[in-house]
């Protein structure tokens, strides 16, 4: 089971709470998979994914169980007419800048809990974008030699 962060106003939050979310009537992005569109419902992988909605006050967090088999991740940075979608369990973190997760089934009520900012699950690490890019230097840097992993940062220090 995944846990996967959606945000929603404020005033349908008590409905999808009660009700769940139904693909067929309320998916919000539609997805070439297997050659044919395909509904689904987006999430984020970090409640933080989506930094203006995590601090907003006209938006709530909801975290959904779902299956890992239900779960594609895309990058959304990515800008082509056939992005990348992989299956959730094939994606390793810090792979996508902008990851977004697509649920291709309807989400029953009990398998939908709001967000708790302060204490909830703890999430290791900041926010996607963040962890992209870090993973990105490591890389870069483990290229190098120590020597010239030494220069790089030396020079960039210097010129702080």
């Amino acid at each position: 089971m995944a846990i996967i962060y959606r945000y929603v106003l404020k005033e349908r939050a008590d409905e999808l709470l009660k009700f769940g979310i139904r693909l067929s009537k309320q998916f919000d992005k539609e997805v070439n998979l297997n050659g044919y569109p395909k509904p689904c419902i987006t999430g984020f992988l970090n409640p933080k994914d989506s930094e203006y909605k995590f601090q907003s006050d006209e938006y709530v967090g909801l975290k959904i169980d779902v299956p890992n088999e239900y779960c594609k991740v895309m990058d959304t940075s990515e800008i082509e007419e056939t992005p990348n979608i992989i299956e959730l369990d094939a994606y390793q973190l810090g792979a996508f800048k902008n990851p977004e997760v697509l649920i291709t089934t309807s989400i029953l009520p009990e398998k939908i809990s709001l967000l708790d900012k302060d204490i909830d699950v703890p999430v290791l690490y900041d926010n996607s974008r963040d962890l992209y890019y870090s993973c990105r230097i490591t890389e870069m840097l483990d290229e190098l030699s120590p020597k010239e992993a030494y220069v790089v940062l030396k020079n960039y220090f210097d010129n702080m």
